[in-house]
């Protein structure tokens, strides 16, 4: 029977992380006659056509009304955890609680279902049984046509701001930031003003090509409108796809579409600086990227953000879908933003929340203390997605990327990560990546143009 404390309300921040409470109550031995099963079964079209089965064991023995309930709620969640991470273009469920799953998903968690649809063309009915066929419609962006050896522009378009560099012969040599979209801003007036920007500024050479690096998916050489966020900003004319076009005419030169996470990875791939592990990218947002032993980049879905590392019936909700418990409020930047209004310290406007705990590191044994506690417990739920993503890849080393793991802050919380990492002996490596800064994702995308 499930254990009552695990019931009990917590606080949303607190370090009583339930997700782990889970997984120590579904591990602990049991006779195959007290085991009962749900198999999972995937179309990872990205992998050759590979039908994937996984199996999650739970025990039979569930008496309450309420532990069942609460059973079905764990395997929905290991369910969205096991899709988001691996990606499907199809998905089939089969066991004893089959049925009570997919009317918690399709109730609950009706995301997976959009973006097995959006990111893979798929079909986003669940059905209950197992896959026969793949599907095989996965398709990612690919690089131009040809290939740029001048300077390039890169474009990271994020969800705070926008970050533009000149690069050439591999190094940085002029960088610019901006506010990204404004409130009350239409799709079309952002455009102008990101062309006005690029137009007044006095470049130091000419670029001969355009990279992009986009908040999300892009498919195709074309941007995803895949988050509510996105769809309202672009209601109509579609124009979110059709902006690349419109700047690369703008300016004469060819232009590359990249998926924010999706450039980062392309480009650690490519140059052969990442094999074993997995890159974890955090900011507005996070995202991650997994690279096997000789460096492949599997572009999957890696969502990560949407991975639920927090079961608390008071877990944040998530900004986009509404479900409770989700990555992005837990290690992107709201959970700093959160935990700094807890101890009731303002965020001036144009600061971020990363500058004002790098502050505090360096300020009087008070704010020191302050910042400390915040950076544990963000460390903390940056441990349970990392161990949320051991359950199902073999890695040896995580790279963390993004404005957290800079300056003192990022040595701060990678120590605090090791020492968490070390207390569930798990033995990883962890390192942040080697690309310019703020401008990572700027400059993956100017120097894919040349790979």
């Amino acid at each position: 029977m499930v254990q009552k404390n695990l019931l009990k309300q917590v606080n949303p921040l607190s370090k009583k992380v339930w997700l782990s409470n889970w997984h120590k109550f579904f591990s602990d031995p049991e006779k195959p006659s007290e085991q009962e099963k749900l198999n999972i079964y995937l179309d990872e079209g990205f992998k050759e056509k590979s039908l994937t089965k996984v199996e999650i064991t739970y025990p039979s023995k569930i008496k309450q009304l309420a532990d069942k309930k609460n059973l079905v709620r764990f395997l929905a969640t290991e369910l969205n955890n096991i899709v988001i991470t691996l990606g499907t273009a199809q998905l089939g469920l089969e066991g004893p609680l089959a049925q009570e799953v997919k009317f918690y998903v399709e109730k609950k968690l009706p995301h997976l279902q959009e973006q097995i649809k959006e990111n893979f063309g798929g079909q986003p009915k669940i059905q209950l049984s197992p896959l026969k066929k793949s599907l095989a419609l996965f398709s990612a962006s690919v690089n131009p046509k040809v290939k740029i050896l001048g300077p390039r522009l890169g474009i990271d378009v994020g969800g705070t701001s926008i970050n533009l560099v000149l690069v050439d012969h591999g190094q940085v040599i002029q960088s610019i930031s901006f506010p990204s979209f404004q409130k009350k801003e239409t799709f079309h007036q952002f455009i102008n003003r990101l062309i006005l920007q690029i137009e007044k500024t006095v470049w130091l050479k000419k670029f001969k090509g355009i990279g992009i690096a986009w908040i999300g998916d892009a498919r195709n050489g074309k941007p995803l409108r895949n988050s509510a966020f996105l769809k309202k900003l672009d209601n109509t004319n579609n124009l979110m796809e059709k902006f690349p076009q419109v700047i690369s005419k703008k300016f004469g030169v060819p232009i590359g579409v990249w998926g924010d996470i999706e450039a980062l990875g392309c480009y650690l791939g490519k140059i052969g600086r990442a094999k074993n592990s997995w890159l974890i990218r955090l900011g507005t947002s996070v995202g991650g990227a997994y690279f096997d032993a000789k460096g492949n980049f599997d572009i999957g879905f890696h969502l990560v953000s949407r991975v639920i590392i927090n079961m608390s019936n008071k877990a944040f909700k998530h900004n986009a879908t509404g479900v409770r418990g989700m990555a992005q409020q837990y290690v992107g930047s709201f959970a700093f933003t959160q935990l700094l209004q807890d101890k009731k310290i303002k965020i001036p406007p144009g600061k971020g929340p990363g500058e004002i705990l790098q502050k505090l590191l360096i300020g009087t044994t008070t704010d020191k203390k302050i910042a400390r506690a915040i950076i544990s417990l963000y460390s903390q739920n940056l441990h349970e997605l990392i161990k949320e993503l051991i359950k199902h890849y073999n890695f040896k080393t995580i790279i963390l990327s993004g404005s957290p793991v800079t300056g003192l802050l990022g040595k701060t919380i990678i120590n605090s990560v090791k020492r968490n990492l070390l207390k569930d002996k798990l033995k990883l490596t962890i390192k942040k990546d080697s690309l310019p800064q703020k401008y990572s994702g700027a400059f993956a995308v100017a120097e894919l143009l040349r790979l």
